[in-house]
């Protein structure tokens, strides 16, 4: 840096799992040393479990970060996310409790389960984890395996009539999340036919087919835009991954 007053007191670093080595020294060198010590004050917030791109942790002694001195390192011990429930489903589901041994042991490794289990946090009860770091309480969330795509999509269709019908949710309040857009292009087809037009007029679909429409994006964990919707219309979207 050619000027001492480029350069800043303190960088936080939010998503930390997700930046190479060399990005951390380039934030480093944006940092003023403290007076006295000549340390750096660089805040990182690191979570392994939110790694989608499977990253390596970094060597943070070879990057010029000492985390082992004192009482740098913090690990935070409680979701403030999701209620309890949510998070065990979520991390069962992460940690294939059902699937081949040969996957488990990697997908263990993926989700640090065993620094979880030594702090406490989680506990293997048979073969499911029940977590003790989510304090707030609340249902189990509704998980229905179905045989086939055209089943998938009478069921959504159903619980739609019921949230609309039943309930009295407005359809603008309804998000469909779904991974591929081509296996459910006859989605809101389905769901017409059944509910009729009196209650949905249009529907608000990924990639831009509903123009005219303001943009809201929506966190780290989902790969594509939901739009703000007006009444009587449902949104539809793609989702990648839903962290707890």
């Amino acid at each position: 840096m050619e000027s001492a007053a480029l350069l800043y007191d303190a960088i936080f670093v939010d998503e930390g799992q997700d930046f190479e080595p060399e990005e951390f020294q380039l934030l480093l060198s944006l940092l003023k040393p403290n007076e006295g010590s000549e340390e750096k004050n660089l805040v990182i917030f690191y979570d392994d479990a939110q790694n989608l791109y499977g990253r390596q942790r970094p060597n943070w002694k070879q990057i010029g970060i000492d985390v082992g001195h004192g009482d740098r390192t913090k690990v935070m011990k409680e979701c403030f996310r999701n209620t309890r429930e949510i998070v065990e489903t979520a991390f069962n589901i992460l940690l294939a409790t059902e699937a081949l041994p040969e996957s488990k042991v990697k997908l263990k490794t993926y989700a640090d389960v065993g620094h979880l289990r030594q702090a406490g946090l989680v506990e293997e009860v048979g073969s499911f984890y029940k977590v003790g770091f989510a304090e707030r309480r609340g249902d189990y969330p509704s998980v229905h395996i179905l045989s086939s795509r055209m089943r998938e999509q009478e069921w959504i269709a159903t619980e739609v009539e019921r949230l609309i019908k039943e309930e009295k949710v407005r359809p603008e309040d309804i998000l469909i999340l779904f991974h591929y857009a081509l296996v459910f292009e006859d989605l809101d087809r389905i769901i017409r036919a059944r509910i009729g037009p009196e209650y949905i007029r249009d529907f608000i679909q990924p990639y831009g087919k509903s123009g005219g429409l303001r943009q809201v994006h929506l966190p780290r964990e989902l790969s594509h835009d939901v739009h703000c919707a007006r009444s009587q219309r449902l949104r539809c979207t793609r989702c990648l991954s839903c962290g707890c």
